[in-house]
């Protein structure tokens, strides 16, 4: 492609490319301050955790869990002997010790060997089991923590405490830190904490120390910082720690005892060899693939920067690049490969991809973002794409890939997580891939595609049709028609057809404005015609008749048939005998004598044979399935003496030797034989040690006196045992003839067959030459005479079939008499043939045929009477004819004997069918029905879904077995070994393994058609590779932040997922001055463009919107019912968020409720910091309502902080875990954060916290538009039900502020619901269908709203479908009818609905036969009916 004038160029891009790595890098440099001492929040010191059966420090075994810990109880309180029972004051606590005041000697002996015996052990257990649920409360709490803000921070074990001093600041660091997890199990109440990869050696705190000590510490990992040591194996650890501190120059010392957290001061640089859990934001691999990113755009070459390019681009519409390639991007956009529901908006992302390198795609909460992501991967995989799908979080990923259909699921590798049951399972998908395409048949792929194509396209076809049905019957149904002189619509017209359904009296169809064939006199006297002759006389009067006389009579005819009975007895005889009376005509006279002489002298041949073998052989293949059998032994002993000359042949000049065991198995014999030419054709030898079974063989066989020792030897082995079993096989198939028919076979027969085997063949095929030529011959012209001769003959046989011949000679006789007769039947089959050919003359050739005289001259007299009926006959069809021209069908009626009561009553039921007429073109269905129609495009809409997604499937996997070569599958293979065996990722070789792996990922990720991973795991595992896809899809982009553009250049287009109106990046802690100090000194001079909004702020959906040609926006919402997804739609959307799900489920009350807490107030709670203790008790009150109502039962549910600043969040999740206990927050699937931590996330009812009181004094607004993005998160998480729990009025706060909008919209009154009952409706025609139904037994919901949409009538099903009743009453034309078909098509993609649409005018017409689609429709459903359908 030309590059156009005054566009950017290739190289400037490329240097904008280079000059976007140099910024980001300088960036990092200024988030990443080293961290130098672990956390004194969120760290659990192996010396601080307590000493308790249930706290099990350690892996039990390799790769197992590092830390276990139950819930104990406390145990039971001593008992209290009875001398001390009145007189000892104590609590019943551990933290008091019991006191005996006043106590003689006695008591305060028995008293103290008590307290040391009993009190004192008790309070001891007492307390370690109150620590151990401590920590496995505060485990569990932030296992919970880490879940929801899994993006930003990381749990690590840190082994190998360094404490030393490093560019003038203290270090107290871990050297190794291991990635690990914390595991709920419910079952036990059991908190694990599991690795989750290989140990990593710690630099970053070591920031200002001499580069040169760094580097040669780095010396000790691998790639990545992985290091190959046991941080659980004492000495290894200690090894470690030793050449470390030499390393960094310092004296190899180690601390053993002592808290590393402790005051006491150590002087020396050293190690504490111990270890720590701790949580610290999660370190990212960004700058490694900068730094990659940055070398390769630097060095010569291309240096494709892909997507990205559409980033730096002044005009990303206009640009072209060297690696660019439209063409292959042409079938992608013009066949839509999508396998699940789709609407425009979605396909509208396929179609811009296939012409734009970036397309942006704003999808608000609930539209269905993972769902159209879905799709398109498809579609992409489908056309051959490679696809890289990313997102900030792995979450949302799963449920992507989880969602995915079964058989595009294993095209599909998702990189997620670090665990050894995610490492397994990913390996097993690679293999599983690799295994399938290698197998697939791709010619067998091909046709099934072709097939499909096709099916697909006959499928739009029968959609195209029966949806332009319906679309011209809409058309039609705009016209009038005038009824009195008044025009009417079709419902009019339907309704007075149905009122004046007595004047339907003509069956035809009358075109309007046709004038009556007859008067009102005319039609009286074609009725009276009509009653006074029949209808058979008023046809058989004008037929053509024979006159009095013409004939002869019936004893005439009868005299004339018996002569010729005579004539035909001799000619049966010769028939019954088997002899065909028309083979004898074709042969004539002379043939079927010559035929007798040969038969003849057939028969002396085979008299002259008799007795010998081959006769007895003769005689047997005579049977079909013995010469099948014979011939099979001919050809196969043929076969076998040719092959036994080739390898005698091949023998010959030559000794071979084999010893018995082995000739006594030479199938087993032959397969070592192959085994051993490979290798001796190799060039391998055969050795005892590693091919015993082969090296036996090659020692018990000699070739010439010699052990064989090449392929040509091995060559003569095989030829001499395949001889011996050919040699057995040909004697033992002439034996078994032998013993079947005599044969005289040898008594050796299997020393030398080919010898005597070929003489008996020659001699057989000689003496069956009867059986093979000469009698075939015969046999061929005897069947013209004898249709059913036998195929086998002997002598007396032949005799008899000659004697047949000759008496076939009689049919020569037969033909002269039937001469006579042929006239007189020709002339009654011309008669009766003839049209209007009258009964009577049929009888007449009935009687010739049954040689009836008395029925000959019967039929002659019914001729006569006749002749006295047509005068009135011939007036009667005069006026019929009239008739018949226009109506025939009426005129048909008539005919038989039924017209209207006079001539006007048929005066009146021409002008009613003239009114039939045009409804039945306007309103009729033209033999199809509405409801055939709409299922018709049911069943071609449900075709096409399904035949696409088997196009899909098949398409992709076709194109993964044409694109997988053997060194990417190689690759592929590589990697899944890799990971196999990284195992745990704990072991010694986990960090050898874990670089073997990071290599072959390089050249495997061209091998995998979609890989599925977070943006951060994409940076660590593709540094430097350049655009290796066709697409990355980025989810939640409007999260990732600007180090996150650089993922745009792994793939030649992009298409970017997000929503600027929710929370974007949280880039925190860099001073804006220094970040525009930044852009000026790298982005600016570079050209970059908008280079001043590449701030910190900014995130990748921002970039791509911004340089996108045009942004999609999603307005289809699934997630909430109407009126929680109204604020967001209302404030932030415009109003452009069509929800799509019903009102609420029954039983869970208003769908949005604001609670005011009056009293509430924010305190300094210890260990949370401010929290609004009264707003949190009221919220923790209610859910434990909701836990308890049935109607909430398997319902999830959300509470969310509106003010991450404070400690509510903490607060609340502590209560709700105490008040519910664990097992129901799982059940619950309850999750406690602020907006940030529910992003992408959704619960069936969520629960609101403000936290800001009106007591607290003046409130700071939340008016910036991070506040406004945060709140938008918040109120559009609940599906079902949203709680707003405030302690603060709408009024109190900023009339710009988010939560003010929020506490408006749930405290504005809530209109009334409208009735469910026909008050509703508005036109008798609703209510007819009201009543209709409510008579049948169902029970509809009339004026039924789905989100924006409403439907005249919905039945709830049993199985949660709905059938949706659509009352057609005002038709505007074609195109209005068409919108609303799409309105259809999408309550019932997302509405579960099946409908059925009533037209008013057929409805009026006849409202039984137009609501029986209804019946049959609820009977499909489930749905019971008290009437009949």
């Amino acid at each position: 492609m030309e590059q156009r004038e005054g566009t950017d160029a290739p190289h400037e891009i490329r240097e904008r490319a280079g000059a976007l790595a140099e910024y980001l890098l300088a960036v990092r440099t200024l988030l990443d301050k080293p961290v130098r001492t672990v956390p004194a929040a969120d760290a659990f010191w192996h010396a601080d955790l307590p000493e308790h059966p249930a706290v099990e420090l350690g892996p039990r075994q390799p790769g197992g869990g590092w830390l276990r810990v139950g819930r104990p109880g406390p145990p039971p309180p001593p008992s209290i002997p009875a001398p001390l029972l009145r007189h000892l004051v104590w609590d019943l606590t551990p933290d008091h010790p019991p006191t005996l005041p006043d106590s003689d000697e006695a008591r305060t002996s028995a008293f103290t060997a008590w307290m040391d015996e009993q009190w004192r052990p008790w309070a001891t257990a007492h307390r370690r089991a109150a620590a151990a649920r401590a920590l496995h409360d505060r485990l569990y709490d932030l296992r919970y923590r880490v879940d929801v803000d899994s993006a930003r921070v990381e749990l690590v074990w840190g082994h190998a405490i360094l404490d030393a001093p490093v560019g003038g600041e203290p270090v107290r660091y871990p050297l190794l830190a291991t990635p690990v997890a914390i595991d709920y199990d419910p079952e036990t109440t059991t908190v694990t904490v599991h690795p989750q990869g290989p140990a990593r050696l710690q630099v970053d705190a070591l920031g200002g120390l001499d580069n040169r000590r760094v580097g040669d510490l780095l010396d000790l990992a691998g790639p990545g910082g992985q290091v190959e040591v046991d941080p659980w194996d004492a000495s290894e650890r200690q090894d470690f720690a030793g050449r470390a501190l030499r390393r960094l120059g310092f004296e190899p010392r180690l601390r053993f005892s002592g808290r590393v957290s402790g005051p006491e001061p150590f002087d020396e640089p050293h190690v504490y060899d111990t270890g720590v859990l701790f949580l610290r934001p999660r370190q990212r691999m960004v700058r490694r693939f900068l730094e990659a990113e940055r070398d390769r755009l630097a060095a010569p070459g291309d240096g494709a920067v892909g997507a990205l390019a559409g980033i730096l681009a002044h005009e990303p519409s206009a640009l072209v690049m060297p690696d660019d390639d439209p063409d292959a991007w042409t079938r992608t956009g013009g066949r839509l490969l999508m396998p699940m529901a789709t609407n425009e908006a979605q396909e509208s992302i396929a179609a811009r991809l296939a012409a734009h390198r970036t397309v942006a795609v704003q999808g608000p909460p609930g539209t269905g973002k993972t769902h159209t992501i879905r799709n398109l991967i498809c579609h992409l995989v489908a056309h051959g794409k490679r696809v890289l799908v990313l997102a900030q979080k792995e979450d949302p990923l799963r449920v992507l890939r989880d969602g995915l259909p079964a058989e595009i699921q294993p095209l599909c590798l998702a990189v997620l997580g670090r665990s050894a049951d995610q490492l397994v399972q990913l390996q097993i998908a690679a293999r599983e891939l690799s295994d399938r395409a290698a197998t697939l048949d791709r010619d067998a792929a091909a046709d099934d595609i072709a097939r499909i194509t096709g099916e697909i396209d006959a499928a739009q076809g029968r959609h195209a049709g029966a949806r332009g049905e319906l679309l011209a019957a809409a058309e039609r149904e705009t016209a009038t028609y005038p009824i009195a002189g008044v025009p009417s619509s079709p419902a009019e017209v339907g309704d007075w057809l149905r009122r004046t359904e007595a004047d339907g009296l003509v069956p035809d169809p009358v075109p309007p404005g046709t004038p009556p064939p007859l008067t009102a006199g005319e039609f009286g006297l074609l009725g009276d015609l009509a009653r006074a002759i029949s209808p058979a006389d008023r046809v058989h009067a004008l037929a053509d008749l024979p006159a009095d006389g013409q004939l002869p009579t019936g004893e005439a005819v009868a005299a004339q048939r018996a002569a010729l009975g005579d004539a035909a007895k001799v000619v049966d005889q010769a028939h019954d005998r088997g002899a065909s009376i028309e083979g004898a005509r074709r042969l004539g006279p002379s043939g079927v004598d010559d035929l007798a002489a040969a038969l003849r002298a057939a028969a002396e041949t085979l008299a002259r044979r008799a007795g010998s073998w081959t006769d007895r052989l003769g005689v047997l293949i005579r049977e079909p399935s013995w010469q099948a059998v014979w011939d099979e032994h001919v050809a196969a002993s043929q076969r076998m003496l040719t092959e036994l000359g080739r390898r005698t042949a091949a023998l010959s000049g030559h000794r071979v030797e084999i010893g018995e065991a082995h000739a006594a198995q030479p199938r087993r014999l032959l397969d070592h034989l192959g085994q051993i030419r490979e290798r001796f054709a190799a060039g391998k030898p055969v050795r005892r040690l590693t091919h015993a079974d082969l090296a036996r063989v090659v020692g018990d066989c000699r070739v010439d006196g010699e052990q064989p020792r090449t392929a040509d030897d091995v060559d003569l082995l095989v030829a001499s045992v395949q001889r011996q079993q050919l040699r057995e096989q040909l004697a033992a198939r002439w034996a078994e003839w032998g013993g079947r028919l005599g044969v005289p076979v040898p008594a050796e027969p299997g020393r030398e067959p080919e010898i005597w085997a070929g003489r008996l063949l020659a001699e057989a095929l000689d003496a069956l030459d009867w059986e093979s030529r000469r009698w075939p011959a015969l046999r061929a012209n005897l069947a013209v005479l004898v249709p059913s001769c036998p195929r086998a003959v002997d002598a007396p046989a032949l005799a008899d079939l000659a004697e047949l011949a000759e008496a076939a000679t009689a049919v020569f006789t037969v033909d002269r008499i039937e001469a006579d007769q042929r006239a007189m039947t020709g002339w009654l089959a011309r008669a009766t043939a003839a049209p209007g050919a009258p009964p009577v003359i049929r009888a007449l050739a009935a009687a010739w045929s049954a040689e009836d005289a008395v029925a000959w001259n019967g039929a002659l007299a019914e001729i006569r009477r006749l002749w006295t009926v047509k005068p009135d006959a011939t007036r009667y069809a005069a006026l019929h004819a009239r008739l018949a021209a226009v109506a025939p069908q009426w005129a048909g009626a008539y005919d038989r004997g039924e017209p209207p009561v006079d001539g006007a009553a048929a005066v009146r039921a021409w002008g009613w069918r003239q009114a039939q007429t045009w409804f039945d073109e306007v309103a009729g269905t033209h033999g199809v029905g509405d409801d055939e129609l709409g299922r018709r495009l049911e069943r071609a809409r449900d075709q096409e879904r399904r035949l696409t997604g088997e196009l899909v499937v098949g398409s992709a996997w076709l194109e993964v077995a044409r694109t997988l070569d053997d060194r990417r599958k190689a690759a592929l293979a590589d990697w899944a070994a890799a990971l196999r065996k990284i195992g745990k990722g704990t072991g010694k070789t986990a960090a050898h393994w874990q670089a073997a792996a990071q290599r072959a990922m390089a050249e495997a990720a061209t091998a995998v058609p979609v890989w599925i991973m977070s943006v951060d795991r994409a940076l660590e595992q593709f540094p430097g590779a350049g655009p290796i896809f066709d697409v990355v899809v980025v989810d939640e982009a409007s999260q990732a932040d600007i180090f996150a553009l650089p993922v745009l250049g792994l793939a030649h287009r992009a298409v970017v997922v997000g929503d600027d109106q929710q929370i974007g990046p949280q880039l925190v802690g860099l001073p804006a001055d220094r970040v525009n100090a930044l852009i000026g000194t790298h982005l600016a001079p570079a050209g970059v463009p908008s280079a001043v909004h590449f701030d910190t702020e900014s995130s990748l959906y921002d970039h791509a919107v911004r340089r996108s040609p045009q942004r999609i926006l999603l307005t289809e919402h699934f997630r909430s019912v109407p009126a929680i997804i109204g604020f967001s739609s209302d404030t932030y959307y415009d109003g452009k968020i069509q929800p799509l799900r019903a009102d609420r489920p029954a039983g869970l009350g208003a769908a949005v409720t604001a609670i005011h807490v009056p009293d509430g107030r924010r305190v300094a709670v210890p260990e949370y910091g401010e929290v609004n203790v009264a707003e949190a008790e009221a919220l923790v009150s209610r859910v434990a309502e909701l836990v308890a109502d049935p109607a909430y039962r398997g319902r999830s549910i959300g509470v969310v902080s509106l003010l991450s600043t404070s400690g509510q969040a903490d607060y609340l999740q502590h209560r709700l875990r105490a008040e519910l206990g664990t097992d129901e927050l799982e059940r619950r699937s309850l999750r406690v954060g602020d907006a940030y931590t529910f992003q992408g996330d959704e619960r069936d009812v969520v629960l609101l916290s403000t936290v800001v009181a009106t007591a607290d004094g003046p409130i700071g607004a939340f008016t910036k538009r991070d506040y406004h993005r945060r709140v938008n998160v918040a109120a559009s998480r609940a599906r079902d039900q949203l709680f707003l729990f405030h302690s603060v009025t709408a009024g109190e706060l900023n009339r710009d502020d988010a939560r003010a909008l929020l506490l408006s919209y749930a405290t504005r009154p809530v209109p009334a619901a409208e009735p469910a009952d026909a008050r509703v409706l508005d036109s008798e025609f609703t209510r007819e269908v009201w009543r209709r139904l409510t008579a049948a037994g169902l029970h509809p919901v009339p004026r039924f709203r789905l989100g924006a949409y409403q439907i005249d009538f919905v039945v709830n099903g049993p199985d949660g479908r709905r059938l949706a009743i659509a009352c057609d009453d005002r038709y505007r034309g074609a195109v209005a009818f068409a919108a609303e078909l799409r309105r259809q098509a999408i309550l019932e993609r997302v509405g579960n609905c099946v409908f059925v649409r009533l037209r008013a005018s057929l409805f009026h017409r006849d409202p039984d036969r137009a609501m029986a689609p209804v019946w049959t429709r609820a009977e499909e459903l489930g749905l019971p009916l008290t009437r009949s359908a």
